[in-house]
């Protein structure tokens, strides 16, 4: 019986450590700090990978596998079981070696990739590597499934066992894989044909394209789930792809509080327009543009005396992340027009290790992506249970943010009057607010219709919704923010993503409101209690951190009056 147990272990252990693949090897020099061993991580070069004795590992511990599967209790604890079940283990540990060194390559290949997307080199490598990690996965997630069936299947438990079944089973469905293959290439297909095309200088004609894209793309990945038990692709993105303690149908609702309480104070905040304004952010503009020719690497070195001030004030596990990235230069920057739009958070589980990949746009943006992002390295660091819930993992980055306007001011000198950059932070809130519901909405609609729609039903869809969200004024001043949808990633790479900034939005807007009324103390605890907790229900999440949520109706009132708030 213990030697099962220890099986049991192995098993856990590996399956924990394949669900966080996004890892990067170095051969880098290691530091000390707080009494962990961690490694420089600032120069990343691809080397090719070798995976044959990957595939035949996966060959001979999926074959032994089904020998498993048909063992009787009293075969497991004879001598060739014992024999089977240790060199299944062998297999195992194998395995897990193998997929984090092909991990490795592979996140390897998709920062170099991003650093320069022009390079169809590193693109068909990133993309072949990619298609080989599904292809992988499934397999493996197969072979677990074989050992849910075994003598060894009773000492899991049922939350493992429903895991592994569900993951099985969509890995088992040829016409899922198949298909899933497929969507990868379609996405790769948009972002060889518009990465790096700036929405601006989209046409009519690109919009047109993007939309019967987009629509081919939704029959594909509802053809994915056809045989599966799910009744809609959203229902299996939500479910599966992003984990979320929701439903499509509840973010519908949250839509509603939306467009009801807040879509209207767009137009209704300042924006960036005043001279005053323009001149302040130059300054920061121009502090950050000398920093990055002193040192690409670290943009954020600019501001670090500030930055890990406002660490120590957040208190938890901030202050020594911040150390920790500096330290080990934990920060890749895409500083080309070629590079990938927008930036992420990798969690490199090898090194446990969290990393920061981010597209440079030399203005006062790139400390702000800076800050988003830092809540989740902050999260990683922290070994945070919900990382890999995007909705949660979402407050972490977004929390981060709204905590982090009022430092601001100390980093734009003389220049920035008062609250005069929280007013334009506040106008962008409430625009990433609206544009996660609306690309959500658009999404749903398209894969609702995808077999009845033209691209013309598309746009005007996206026109339609533009007007329900109070985004024509911005369509007035800038006629070309209607192709605006086009030119984001999101819709192809991770369908159905784009609602994570809203649902997460609204909880971290909590957090602003308690900081502005006085309550800045509270804040900073319900921050920390959501960056720690363990608790995997969205909604006790919320009720533990004393906040309410982006389902409660009555939440909205007070969010709004928060943002309205003028500070003189």
């Amino acid at each position: 019986m213990q030697r099962i147990k220890n099986f049991y272990k192995v098993i856990t252990s590996i399956l924990l450590s394949v669900l966080f693949l996004f890892i990067i090897a170095f051969s880098s020099c290691s530091i000390t700090i707080d009494g962990r061993t961690y490694f420089n991580l600032s120069n990343i070069e691809y080397e090719t990978f070798d995976d044959t004795k990957l595939v035949d590992t996966l060959d001979a511990a999926e074959a032994l596998s089904k020998k498993l599967a048909t063992m009787t209790e009293e075969d497991a604890n004879g001598a060739t079981g014992i024999a089977q079940t240790t060199l299944f283990i062998s297999f195992l540990n194998t395995l897990t070696s193998e997929l984090n060194s092909f991990a490795n390559a592979f996140v390897i290949a998709r920062i170099t990739y991003f650093k320069d997307a022009a390079d169809m080199e590193m693109a068909n490598t990133y993309s072949s590597l990619l298609e080989k990690y599904t292809s992988y996965y499934n397999r493996y997630l197969s072979i677990l499934g074989n050992i849910v069936d075994s003598p060894f299947g009773t000492l899991l438990s049922k939350e493992d066992i429903d895991f592994i079944n569900k993951k099985a089973a969509l890995s088992n469905n040829e016409q899922f894989v198949a298909k899933q293959k497929e969507l990868n290439q379609l996405a790769n297909e948009y972002i060889r044909a518009y990465n790096g095309k700036a929405y601006n200088t989209y046409t009519q004609a690109d919009a047109l394209d993007v939309a019967a894209r987009l629509i081919q793309f939704a029959k594909v990945a509802n053809e994915s789930i056809a045989e599966t038990s799910y009744t809609s692709y959203a229902e299996y993105a939500y479910a599966e792809v992003f984990e979320r303690g929701f439903s499509p149908q509840q973010a519908s609702v949250m839509t509603s509080y939306v467009k009801e309480y807040l879509s209207d104070l767009y137009y209704m905040l300042p924006n960036i327009n005043e001279q005053e304004e323009l001149i302040a952010l130059s300054s920061i503009n121009t502090k950050i543009d000398r920093a990055y020719s002193a040192k690409k690497q670290t943009v954020n070195l600019l501001f670090k005396d500030k930055i890990k001030e406002y660490a120590n004030e957040i208190g938890g596990t901030m202050p020594k992340a911040f150390d920790y990235l500096n330290a080990c230069e934990l920060y890749q920057v895409g500083d080309k027009a070629t590079s990938y739009n927008g930036a992420h958070t990798s969690m490199l589980p090898l090194y446990n290790s969290p990393y920061i990949y981010a597209k440079l746009k030399n203005n006062y943006s790139d400390l702000t992506t800076f800050i988003h992002e830092f809540g989740h390295f902050n999260a990683y660091y922290a070994d945070a249970p919900n990382t890999s819930n995007y909705d949660i993992a979402e407050i972490h980055s977004q929390g981060n943010e709204f905590l982090f306007m009022d430092v601001y001011e100390k980093m734009g000198g003389s220049t920035l009057k008062k609250g005069m950059l929280k007013a334009s932070l506040k106008s962008n809130i409430v625009y990433a607010l609206n544009m996660g519901c609306l690309m959500d909405e658009l999404q749903q609609y398209v894969y609702e219709n995808a077999d009845t729609l033209t691209p013309q039903d598309v746009c005007n869809k996206q026109n339609q919704l533009l007007e329900e969200y109070s985004l024509t004024a911005k369509v007035i001043g800038d006629p070309s923010f209607r192709y605006f949808w086009a030119a984001i990633p999101h819709t192809f790479e991770d369908p159905f993503y784009y609602i994570s900034y809203a649902a997460s939005l609204i909880p971290a807007l909590e957090l602003f409101e308690l900081s502005e009324s006085g309550h800045r103390a509270d804040a900073i605890a319900a921050y920390n209690y959501i960056v720690s907790s363990d608790e995997k229900d969205y909604g006790a999440l919320f009720r533990g951190a004393g906040l309410s949520g982006p389902f409660s109706e009555a939440v909205y009132p007070n969010i709004r009056d928060t943002l309205l708030l003028r500070t003189v």
